[in-house]
């Protein structure tokens, strides 16, 4: 669950990050919240955080910020629910996986993330119980949240889907739209490597860090 001190240092990052700058935030949010923010920022900030638990839940909130200052060089509180920002921010996205092809690194880096949310040691067994995971939220899987938010990646999500580790709904194919878009060339890439896909789901997760973690 977001609260309103990370939509607020978030912002603040994303600012700091694109003047080249450090940010310094306050000790007690709390009392910054009600006392240095007028009434209509705290509005803002607490719609916004609003948001991104329930409608916004599968955006990342670090690149709507980033996308924001991309559409309006005077980004501020008052702009979070400009649509112009969730369209930059879809644009966005889409661009980073636009030109995608089959990335071993991209599957290794999305285990070797997962490993952290499942406490399992064989991956099959792994992939099964990470899949199971809903947000509380809209019942969406965990996996489909991850992929949006750059967690894992399109690789890793396409394998799952490809072996029925996970069988999206409606909803979550139109969260996907470049996979959905581009789904018999990806699917036809992943059928090219699916050899070595075999081998890492019959391999312990303490093989896969062995021999490709920090490589």
């Amino acid at each position: 669950m977001y609260k309103t001190f990370d939509i607020y240092s978030t912002y603040r990052k994303a600012k700091a990050d694109r003047n080249n700058k450090g940010i310094r935030l306050p000790k007690d949010w709390e009392f910054y919240f009600k006392n240095n923010l007028n009434k209509t920022t705290q509005d803002n900030i607490q719609e916004l955080t609003d948001m991104f638990n329930t409608k916004l839940c599968h955006i990342n909130l670090y690149e709507y910020m980033v996308a924001g200052f991309d559409v309006l060089k005077g980004f501020t509180y008052k702009y979070f629910m400009d649509n112009r920002v969730i369209d930059k921010y879809i644009h966005n996205d889409k661009m980073k996986k636009r030109y995608w092809t089959f990335n071993k690194s991209d599957v290794i880096n999305s285990l070797l993330y997962i490993c952290g949310c499942v406490d399992t040691a064989n991956v099959d067994t792994m992939l099964k119980q990470y899949c199971k995971k809903r947000s509380t939220h809209d019942a969406t899987h965990d996996t489909i949240h991850d992929y949006i938010s750059n967690k894992i990646g399109t690789s890793f999500i396409t394998w799952l889907i490809k072996d029925k580790y996970i069988t999206p709904s409606e909803i979550e194919w139109s969260m996907m739209p470049f996979i959905t878009g581009n789904k018999k060339s990806i699917f036809n890439d992943i059928n090219k490597n699916y050899g070595w896909l075999k081998k890492l789901k019959g391999m312990k997760y303490e093989e896969i860090q062995r021999k490709y973690a920090d490589k």
